[in-house]
This record gives C-alpha cells, sequence and structure tokens, in this order.
C-alpha cells in the first residue's frame, strides 16, 4: 500500500486537550492570558503496522518523475546502514551515529562521507545527550568510568542527561536497562517575535525603545514611567500597563464584580527570573514565591508574571523554569501544584513532546509524554493549566 498523504492539526504546545481546557471558566475569572493556536503538519503515514520503505517511497515526486539515481542510490546506502546495526547502536539517536562517524573520519553509509546533523558536538568529541534508561549505580557508575559528566538525574522520569565522550555511547547504550540515547532534548519559547528596526537604550532611568528622534524618545519615557487609567477607575500595577489587560477585558471584570485574583495561586513556567527584583522595586511585581533551585535564566518569566499581576494584582505568584529539561518541566508542574497553585501558565515547548497521544513516560524512546502526563494529573487534582501561544497563530486556519 502507497503512503498516504494527511493533515494534522496540532493544538497548544502538542500537548493533549487537558493543556487547554476549562478556558471558558478561567475567561469567567478574569485571569485569562492563554490562547489557543493550530498549525497543520503533512506527514506520510501508511496502514497500521506497515513498514515503509524509504527507498521505494522516494523513487517517484509528486508529479510522477523519478528522482535522481545518486540520491535513490544514497538513500538506499542509509537504509541499508541502519539495517547493519547492532542491538547497542540501534538504541542511539541516528544523528548521534552519524555524528560520531564523521568525527572519527569514517563514511556514514557505502559513498556517503558527510551528512548535515546538529547534535551540539564539542571540539574535544563530547557531546550532552539525555539518556531514557532505569537510573540505577550500575548505569550512573558506568557514565563516570566512560569520563562522562552527570548534569541531571530524575529517577521518576527514567532520565539522565550526561556529558560524553561520543566514542563511548555505545558502551552506554549496550547496558540492559538502557532504552534509547538521543541529543539533548531542545526547547523554545512561545517569545514575541523582535523587530531589529529599534535598539535598546537607556533613558531617564528605564531601558526603552530608542526611535533615534528625541520628541518620540521622550514620549515613550513618560509614557513607560506613568500610572494608566483603565476603564472603570481601575488603575495598571507599576510603570507599564499589559495591552493583555484591556484585550481580556480584566480591567472592567475587576471593577463590575470587586475581584483582583484575591485568594488564587498563580503558577507561571518560562525561563527564568533573573531580574525579579527590579522588577519587584519597580512597582510591576509584588511578593513571588520561585520553587527552591527553579529561578533559571533569562527575564521572560519575570515579564509573565508582569503580565499576570497587571490582571490580577491580588494574587498569589510562583515561578518555576520549564527550560532545565524536559522531565524537570513536567516536574516542576506537578510541584506547583503541590504548592497550592490554582492556575498554571506555560510558555514552553519541547521538540519531543508527543504530538498525537499522551504518551507513556519511561516506556517511549523520547519521554516525550512527562510532560502531557503531569498537566494530566495536575487538572484532574482540579488546577487549570494553560499554554502559551505566543505569535504562533494565523488568521486563516
Amino acid at each position: 500500500m502507497k503512503p498516504q498523504q494527511t493533515l494534522k492539526f496540532v493544538y497548544i504546545h502538542f500537548a493533549s486537550k487537558s493543556r487547554f481546557s476549562n478556558l471558558t471558566a478561567f475567561v469567567r475569572s478574569s485571569i485569562s492570558i492563554a490562547l489557543i493556536y493550530s498549525i497543520i503538519l503533512t506527514l506520510p503515514v501508511g496502514s497500521p503496522g506497515q513498514k515503509i520503505n524509504n527507498s521505494k517511497a522516494l523513487q517517484k515526486s509528486s508529479n510522477g518523475n523519478k528522482v535522481n539515481a545518486d540520491v535513490a542510490r544514497q538513500i538506499k546506502a542509509l537504509d541499508d546502514e541502519k539495517e547493519s546495526r547492532n542491538p547497542a547502536q540501534q538504541k542511539i539517536d541516528s544523528q548521534l551515529i552519524y555524528a560520531g562517524k564523521m568525527y572519527l573520519g569514517d563514511q556514514i553509509a557505502a559513498g556517503i562521507p558527510t551528512l548535515e546533523v546538529e547534535v551540539g558536538l564539542e571540539s574535544d568529541g563530547r557531546v550532552v545527550v539525555d539518556i531514557t534508561t532505569v537510573v540505577d549505580d550500575e548505569l550512573l557508575n558506568a557514565i563516570k568510568e566512560n569520563g562522562g559528566e552527570i548534569l541531571l538525574v530524575s529517577e521518576t522520569y527514567r532520565s539522565v542527561r550526561a556529558r560524553l565522550s561520543i566514542e563511548r555511547l555505545e558502551a552506554i547504550a549496550s547496558l540492559p536497562q538502557v532504552r534509547f540515547i538521543q541529543p539533548k532534548q531542545e526547547y523554545k519559547l512561545s517569545q514575541r517575535i523582535q523587530r531589529p528596526i529599534l535598539t535598546s537604550a537607556p533613558i531617564g532611568g528605564s531601558r526603552i525603545l530608542d526611535s533615534g528622534t528625541p520628541l518620540i524618545d521622550k514620549l515613550f519615557s513618560e509614557a513607560f514611567n506613568s500610572v494608566i487609567a483603565l476603564p472603570n477607575g481601575t488603575l495598571s500595577v507599576g510603570r507599564a500597563a499589559s495591552e493583555g489587560d484591556t484585550t481580556h477585558r480584566a480591567s472592567t471584570a475587576r471593577g463590575t464584580f470587586n475581584v483582583d485574583g484575591t485568594g488564587i495561586k498563580i503558577g507561571v513556567i518560562s525561563d527564568g527570573v533573573t531580574n525579579l527584583a527590579a522588577a519587584q522595586t519597580s512597582g510591576d511585581l509584588g511578593t513571588v514565591t520561585v520553587l527552591p533551585g527553579q529561578t533559571g535564566s533569562g527575564d521572560q518569566g519575570t515579564a509573565m508574571l508582569e503580565i499576570v499581576h497587571d490582571l490580577a494584582p491580588g494574587a498569589q505568584l510562583y515561578f518555576a523554569t520549564g527550560t532545565s529539561s524536559i522531565t524537570q518541566f513536567a516536574q516542576n508542574i506537578r510541584d506547583l501544584r503541590a504548592a497550592g497553585c490554582d492556575i498554571i501558565v506555560d510558555e514552553v515547548s519541547y521538540f519531543p513532546e508527543s504530538a498525537f497521544q499522551d504518551g507513556t513516560p519511561g516506556v517511549t524512546n523520547t519521554n516525550g509524554g512527562v510532560v502531557t502526563q503531569a498537566v494530566n494529573d495536575v487538572v484532574a487534582a482540579g488546577a487549570l493549566y494553560f499554554s502559551s501561544a505566543a505569535d504562533l497563530g494565523n488568521k486563516n486556519d
């Protein structure tokens, strides 16, 4: 059977519906900061259990023309190389296999000397990897004995992050408790797209956009340092008001229903809160409880907290980083709920997160289901959970 082309719709953070359920209730509480977006992926799929032969599938393009014979030969060579791998090599991500061969000066496959891969290989041949495994002393000792450095360990999520020589990965993969070795799992933040037109410059004690025009700079400075009146007589918090306060009509809700989030605990997950103290000094933030050891690095977390504080100035705020690792991200979701957070929001997407199913932590190669499972659990325990969409939506889909 020929592989079919189908359209798959992926919603917030490639997660299950529990990551964006109860949106109506959340908006009614006037503390909404989450949006929904979707992206379309076109994937080749076949019948259940069917193995798609890349060589045959790529023999023809969409218009029926044959693929260049040299390209077809290279695809066949890569298929043959994969089929020839020993049991330990089968537990190592192909990109790491290829990077290792190129580092040693070996051919990747017959007639293929190099391939473009990105695994973060360091000049000394070491690479940071995430190992899906049962965590025990034998594994940890093996990493050390092979000259490795242990960076993160999660027994709960059966994961170890380590820096190892790319030449020693096979020795670790040969251990029976190891399920899979992959490059360090990367993430992206739902950050606003930065426009290179204006640059940042300190003016009047505040860092604002430098337009190059003194009058505009003066107006920017006055705007950033003023208290802005909002509908129904409510005021913004600190030196700048979030546009989301008006967009979500939270200011109207505060004035109409006399609510400000008092009694609610809100947890934020982002990169970090490096300059949290500065935001508190300026009045843009009040007290924030940061989970122990989870300050992270960067200030998008600070910015998210400021937005929440504008919308719900009476709420208790909590923070934990989501960028240490996918397993720590999942643990921090649970820990924020354990700290009493009624609402949890994040802006972090890990590339291996399961796209079309919840996934089973510790059972799949990539541990891609750990975040979704954590979300499922905290939602079942009564929390509301939302992921930021940022600028990733569009008007057509």
